[in-house]
């Protein structure tokens, strides 16, 4: 706890002189503008300067828009869940009795599809905290407000996955991505005490590190759906 807790604050040392080399090394207008807005607090204003593959800059916030939503949304034809003999269980709390969502979430199962109006979302880009610029798209992440009904049958998916699906197929202890209770720094602290228990031991420690470019947003969906399948989903919920 003691390592963890000094590894914490390395990092905030770190990236508080981070910040500092930053500002004081600022010498352009653009930057300078920038910073300005982002000490104003204008938040909405970072989104006019998004950089494109290129280098050059978008011309409008239209723009902007458009390369965020091009780049962390990709577009699907058709959307559908089903109930099959392995699905989630759709059923009224104990003690209550089948209310209109209810009602609603079971035909959207059993008919495989989502209603157009539970697919429409507001979708908010907020800055990364952790990143000194946001110019790129990779410094913005994207945040999907929903219909609370859709939420809702998206939980009801999600407590299937973990109660049935995970408990008999469980995800790779390794993996740190994608999981409550585990991050980066779990990831981090999980290599750096193998390293040093090899060291300790007299050893030597070789390391192969790989960082594969937007992993997640790149993904093929037949992938996705190929390992869903492989995992024991139901059929239905992945099609």
């Amino acid at each position: 706890m003691e390592l963890q807790r000094q590894y914490k604050y390395s990092i905030a040392a770190d990236q508080k002189k981070a910040w500092r080399d930053f500002c004081e090394n600022i010498e352009g207008g653009n930057e300078a503008a920038r910073l300005s807005r982002l000490l104003a607090g204008r938040t909405t204003s970072w989104i006019e300067a998004i950089q494109k593959p290129g280098g050059q800059y978008a011309d409008s916030e239209e723009e902007c828009l458009q390369l965020l939503l091009e780049t962390n949304f990709h577009r699907s034809e058709g959307v559908g869940m089903g109930e099959g003999p392995n699905g989630p269980p759709i059923g009224p709390l104990r003690g209550q009795s089948e209310g209109p969502t209810h009602r609603s979430s079971r035909q959207s199962i059993q008919g495989k599809f989502i209603p157009l109006e539970w697919r429409t979302a507001k979708v908010v880009f907020i800055p990364k905290a952790s990143r000194v610029q946001h110019v790129t798209v990779k410094d913005f992440r994207p945040i999907s407000l929903t219909s609370f009904v859709l939420k809702t049958l998206e939980k009801v998916v999600d407590r299937y996955l973990r109660d049935r699906i995970l408990q008999t197929r469980p995800l790779h202890p390794n993996q740190h991505a994608y999981r409550a209770g585990y991050s980066t720094e779990s990831a981090l602290h999980a290599a750096v005490a193998k390293i040093e228990a090899r060291l300790e031991r007299g050893g030597y420690t070789v390391g192969n590190f790989m960082d594969i470019e937007g992993a997640f947003n790149h993904t093929p969906p037949e992938v996705a759906c190929r390992e869903a399948l492989d995992r024991g989903i139901a059929p239905p919920l992945v099609d």
